[in-house]
């Protein structure tokens, strides 16, 4: 065999070897992007579960009857537990917002947790929190959720929680 055919051999089967390689990165690929969308989703179940636990505390299940009944005999106390409840559940469901953004969760699955939000914040104290909070939140999902769950601003004259100027 003369050395010019070797080398056109080795070239055919180089070639041949770069087409195997890309096949097998493009599975490697698809593999770890289904892992990634397995571990968010698996992180997203686990801060909704701690929230739903800790919500589930007698002492907080009762600030919430108390929000409910009587918003205006709250502690400081009480607005600070409220106020961090709120931020909690902010900070989740935006996460949660920004994987379906991302393309890593489905907007079906997004969609499964909005109406909890519309509850969470749709209260008067909820709402003051949502709008006077406005900007320590991403804009693009405070606009959706604002739209979806029809939050109108309510007239606040004095928050119960101002966001610091």
């Amino acid at each position: 065999m003369k050395p010019q055919t070797i080398v056109d051999w080795a070239e055919v089967v180089s070639a041949f070897a770069v087409v195997i390689t890309l096949f097998y990165v493009g599975y490697q690929v698809k593999q770890n992007t289904e892992t990634v969308r397995t571990t968010v989703l698996n992180d997203i179940s686990t801060d909704l579960n701690r929230l739903f636990t800790a919500s589930m505390d007698e002492s907080m299940a009762t600030l919430m009857v108390k929000v409910a009944n009587s918003p205006d005999n709250l502690t400081q106390v009480d607005k600070e537990r409220l106020f961090n409840h709120y931020g909690l559940f902010v900070s989740v469901f935006e996460a949660t917002w920004r994987h379906r953004e991302a393309g890593r969760i489905t907007g079906e699955y997004f969609d499964t947790m909005v109406p909890v939000l519309c509850k969470t914040h749709g209260s008067p104290l909820g709402l003051d929190w949502w709008f006077e909070w406005k900007e320590a939140i991403t804009q693009g999902y405070w606009y959706e959720i604002t739209k979806r769950c029809r939050f109108a601003q309510p007239k606040i004259e004095q928050s119960w929680y101002p966001a610091p100027k």
